[in-house]
């Protein structure tokens, strides 16, 4: 593995964290030591780390434009040259100054040339990790899709798990995620708070009006194992307990209606735990060389199905969502973090029993509205006339 601080000693570009756009560029950009040095894109002096001769740094940028465009949105290195200094997502825009005018270029934007920004994605190198042109590999055609939007082990595994071929899809699973499950592992310390919603509560009637207070204690903790339904993580009758790390989280998971009353309870981990932590998937873990660039592919498309909730009508899916559980307590984990599908916040599915209620934690909420952003599907063929959604 090359070093993460690998820098040139003669020219010595470096970068600071305000001009980096992309997530998972900024996310590298916090695991590493800082220096003070003048950043070539704005020209502070800031928190910065070095560009020039960064191999890793290089290989994430061309893992992130395999990722987020195909060969055809770029064509050759003239086009993805053009690419890069135009509008983009992943770097600053490079100034439309001619050069007659390079005085006042470096003024507004520093030293930020085609130089700095073919030495960030490693152009001029002969041997590259992560390849960006399919010619790169002695492919016969290019990349055709963005790697957000393929992963051919997953293909795989969707096609073995529909067709039922269970050891083919356990194979799979199990290939992609053993190796780099601890990558991408998170501790949680004893004391850490979750909270848990149920819709309902109790009521009584307090002089002829009714009275309603939240579940506590056992009437809002997980169903208990013999009795439980299947769920995401949990086949039919075992326990697994489901919470959020924040209020509106956990309430939005019961999937209220408005009108609904839903009872709120915190509880509390007994111990430190390990999760698989699908909640962030760290880019420039598995940017060394094509085979994790693949398996990072293969984890975005998993937490994208663990994200997305499972319809009545599919309760098939729950197999494949049961089987990644199964894997991971296998392993010797306790359980998973995920992102939730309607909630800000995170989920946690805990495997056994690591939490305790909190005792006189529980409140009740009355539903009032629900909101909805709505984004229209379309789709524009590429050069290839393949289809790839907007």
């Amino acid at each position: 593995m090359v070093s993460e601080h690998s820098h040139s000693k003669v020219m010595g570009w470096y970068v600071c964290k305000n001009c980096l756009k992309h997530e998972e560029i900024i996310r590298y950009f916090e695991s590493l030591r800082k220096e003070e040095k003048k950043c070539v894109i704005c020209g502070e002096t800031s928190d910065s780390i070095p560009l020039t001769n960064h191999t890793l740094l290089q290989n994430l940028m061309r893992a992130i434009i395999r990722f987020e465009y195909s060969e055809f949105e770029y064509d050759d290195r003239a086009g993805l040259e053009r690419l890069l200094q135009g509008e983009n997502f992943i770097l600053p825009t490079l100034p439309s100054l001619s050069i007659q005018n390079i005085y006042q270029k470096r003024k507004i934007f520093g030293r930020w040339t085609p130089q700095p920004l073919m030495e960030i994605c490693a152009l001029e190198r002969k041997h590259n990790d992560i390849p960006i042109f399919a010619s790169e590999e002695n492919l016969g055609g290019a990349f055709d899709l963005p790697l957000k939007d393929f992963s051919a082990d997953w293909r795989r595994l969707r096609i073995h798990f529909d067709q039922g071929e269970r050891d083919s899809f356990e194979k799979i699973l199990t290939h992609n995620l053993s190796e780099h499950l601890p990558g991408i592992r998170c501790k949680l310390k004893k004391g850490r708070t979750f909270f848990r919603a149920r819709i309902g509560c109790n009521e009584s009637i307090q002089n002829k009006a009714t009275v309603r207070t939240p579940y506590q204690g056992s009437a809002i903790d997980r169903s208990p194992a013999g009795i439980s339904k299947a769920g995401k993580f949990n086949p039919k009758e075992v326990s697994v307990f489901y919470a959020a790390d924040n209020l509106k989280t956990a309430v939005a998971e019961t999937r209220p209606h408005p009108g609904h009353y839903v009872s709120v309870g915190k509880f509390s981990l007994k111990d430190d735990i390990q999760l698989i932590d699908l909640s962030i998937i760290p880019f420039y873990k598995f940017c060394n060389n094509t085979r994790d660039l693949a398996t990072f592919a293969f984890l975005k498309a998993l937490q994208a199905f663990v994200v997305t909730p499972i319809v009545p009508e599919e309760q098939h899916l729950y197999d494949l969502t049961i089987s990644i559980a199964q894997l991971c307590r296998s392993l010797g984990f306790l359980g998973i973090r995920y992102p939730s599908s309607v909630g800000s916040g995170l989920n946690v599915a805990l495997f056994d029993d690591h939490v305790d209620y909190i005792g006189g934690s529980s409140k009740l909420y009355r539903l009032r509205e629900l909101k909805f952003e709505l984004k229209e599907v379309v789709y524009k063929l590429n050069r290839k006339q393949i289809p790839c959604e907007t």
